[in-house]
């Protein structure tokens, strides 16, 4: 029999559920009577596969669960009709109104863990960051990104280009002009800008407004 999981945290959380719900009974403990010892009160510590708390069972069950200790037992499978949450004192206390045995299984059902006061969403309910993507504003990349082969991180105002090459340098024709005022070329500070080729090995823009040939004077 499949437990509820993930309805524990959704009655925590106000959450509307479907009901009813099934919950693994894992401990039944006795409740200190000052006032009455002749009528001993419980309560029933379960889980639906991942998040466990103790439910205060209502005074119509207490009785019910008083006279069947020997099926309210560790292992019973709890079909849970009714349950509600109350907040005393800021904390929250669970009341089951109706339920009732519905299976036995003799081992714990999953790795359950106590779900305190504001327990985190289960992996597909809302506020639980999607498998392989990081949470926003970690600053991390998403998992499974990471940069090309040979191409280095991009800096500002310089576009990617492989690992080793200086910005202002072009990958292929001739060379790009450099720094202000440092010529450029192959010469060096003060060396003329060599000329870009064009298609083919033909002159490119700035060679042909070089050679036209200049007016009478």
């Amino acid at each position: 029999m499949q437990l509820s999981t993930g309805s524990l945290y959704k009655l925590n959380k106000d959450i509307p559920f479907p009901k009813p719900i099934f919950l693994q009974l894992m401990d039944v403990k006795g409740i200190a009577q000052t006032s009455n010892p002749q009528k001993p009160r419980h309560r029933l510590q379960m889980h639906d596969g991942q998040y466990m708390t103790t439910v205060m069972p209502s005074t119509q069950l207490q009785e019910t669960i008083l006279n069947n200790m020997d099926t309210y037992r560790r292992g019973a499978i709890l079909k849970v009709n009714e349950i509600i949450a109350n907040c005393v004192n800021g904390k929250k206390v669970y009341i089951a109104i109706n339920l009732e045995v519905a299976g036995y299984h003799p081992e714990i059902i999953g790795n359950p863990v106590p779900m305190g006061e504001n327990p985190a969403p289960p992996p597909g309910e809302a506020g639980a960051a999607p498998m392989g993507m990081a949470p926003m504003g970690s600053g991390a990349p998403p998992v499974g990104m990471q940069y090309g082969a040979g191409l280095a991180p991009m800096q500002p105002g310089v576009g990617m280009m492989p690992q080793g090459q200086q910005p202002g340098m072009a990958t292929g024709g001739g060379m790009m002009p450099g720094q202000p005022g440092m010529g450029g070329g192959v010469g060096g500070a003060g060396a003329p800008m060599m000329p870009q080729q064009g298609p083919l090995g033909g002159m490119g823009p700035q060679q042909q407004q070089q050679q036209q040939p200049q007016g009478g004077g």
